[in-house]
């Protein structure tokens, strides 16, 4: 894959089936991580050496640092949705599949490399899609800032259950 431009990324998400995909973030730097395995220990009486045996996957962890533009309604809306379902629990679908097309839960997160299609590296990372409602995603942290600059900051994390973000590079 071709290394895209940093200038063309960012984060969108839906806030409800059939809505529009907005900008939460613009391209800082993100990192994907995980699925990961929890080990158990255990041991017999008397074992020279700790044993350990798989145990349940821990989830995908995303964690993105970049810009946020609080000049408008749609920035500001956004980042202080992330927020509130920060402190909510509510969780992120894939898309309006799990929920039937009609739901007014937050969907579609997309961590853009590169936004435009003429350009090489064009595409997004993103849950994979299911009917299951098992897949979600979480926010577990957000951090907002502005620089004395006047330039905004936002930091978040994200946990990815039930599935892996994968890549997409074409519409869906």
């Amino acid at each position: 894959m071709a290394v895209a431009a940093g200038n063309k990324g960012k984060v969108t998400m839906r806030t409800s089936a059939g809505g529009a995909a907005r900008t939460v973030a613009e391209m800082g730097a993100w990192t994907i991580s995980g699925p990961g395995l929890n080990m158990i220990p255990y041991s017999a009486f008397q074992d020279e050496r700790g044993r350990q045996k798989p145990g349940m996957m821990t989830a995908q962890t995303v964690t993105f640092n970049g810009y946020a533009d609080f000049s408008t309604d749609v920035g500001q809306n956004m980042q202080s949705l992330l927020v509130t379902y920060l402190s909510s629990g509510t969780s992120i679908y894939p898309s309006s599949h799990g929920k039937g097309g009609s739901s007014a839960e937050p969907m579609g997160l997309k961590l853009w490399a590169n936004d435009d299609s003429s350009l090489e590296g064009y595409g997004w990372w993103t849950q994979e899609v299911t009917t299951a409602l098992t897949r979600k995603t979480y926010v577990t942290n957000v951090e907002i800032g502005q620089s004395k600059e006047g330039v905004g900051t936002i930091g978040f994390t994200l946990a990815v259950t039930g599935g892996n973000v994968i890549w997409q590079s074409s519409s869906s």
